[in-house]
């Protein structure tokens, strides 16, 4: 008797890695009014663009 074995390996799974160092970026708060008067003005200013668009569009 004449046996002959077949082994098959199973596949290898590769796999890469980045290694992550902890980020020193320091996060600059801003005060929170500071902010609110900025996204207000930037606010205030769209709505003047769109009324003198529209303006513009009537006397077209």
């Amino acid at each position: 008797m004449n046996e002959e074995w077949i082994i098959h390996k199973p596949r290898e799974i590769v796999s890469r890695g980045i290694r992550m160092e902890p980020r020193k970026t320091t996060i600059k708060q801003e005060d929170p009014l500071e902010k609110l008067k900025k996204l207000k003005e930037l606010y205030d200013m769209g709505c003047s663009l769109r009324r003198s668009m529209k303006k513009r569009e009537r006397n077209f």
